[in-house]
């Protein structure tokens, strides 16, 4: 049995920081101190709780020294970039940025296990 799986995934854009693109709440603001700290200390931005992400980030864009370089290491190693071509008919409705994949692993779906437990008699042989 062949089928498919088909996952969002971020654009190159998105990868580099540039978030302009993409649909997102411009009223959207910080509700988490540590988010105002991360922001202060590795972007020198004035952030605080109720900032307004558009106004830190001025065309959606997020400078590269915002970017944690662990969590870029991580992508480019473990997440695959989109590879299937938006015009397809068959992919999910949005399919922009999707990448597909045909999995190579076999269906476990009709395996099971069974236990018995049995006395013959109280005598040992």
């Amino acid at each position: 049995m062949e089928f498919h799986r088909s996952r969002r995934g971020s654009t190159a854009a998105e990868r580099n920081g540039d978030f302009s693109a993409t649909p997102f709440d411009p009223t959207a603001t910080i509700q988490d101190k540590l988010v105002c700290r991360c922001l202060q200390c590795r972007c020198n931005l004035g952030a605080s709780v109720g900032s307004a992400y558009a106004t830190l980030f001025p065309g959606s864009i997020v400078p590269s020294n915002c970017l944690d370089p662990v969590a870029v290491d991580l992508m480019k190693r473990y997440v695959p970039c989109p590879n299937a071509d938006p015009k397809c008919s068959n992919l999910t409705p949005g399919g922009a940025n999707t990448f597909r994949s045909i999995p190579n692993d076999d269906s476990h779906a009709n395996q099971f296990t069974l236990k018995l437990d049995h006395k013959i008699s109280d005598n040992r042989i």
